[in-house]
């Protein structure tokens, strides 16, 4: 489901900023231990969380593109008229 209020993309946001800062602590754990960087496991978990965050990424820029339309469409005349209704 898409968020539909300012509150849960506030909440989406603070969200994604925590997962952010967990996975920083993650990698400076993975550094300061250079046999967990050779550990199979440890390289797909890494794997995987590049592959998430590029999906995350992918997802806010098409947000970010759809509320432009959005935003540019309401500004056109005939939708002007119905949006700010």
């Amino acid at each position: 489901d898409a968020p539909d209020s300012n509150a849960a993309i506030s909440q989406l946001s603070q969200a994604e900023g925590m997962l952010q800062n967990a996975l920083g602590k993650l990698n400076v754990v993975v550094e300061a231990y250079p046999e967990l960087k050779a550990n199979e496991t440890m390289s797909q978990l890494q794997e995987e969380l590049t592959s998430t965050e590029n999906k995350v990424a992918f997802a806010r820029q098409a947000f970010n593109d759809a509320v432009t339309s959005y935003n540019t469409y309401k500004q056109t005349f005939p939708p002007v008229i119905f949006a700010n209704t």
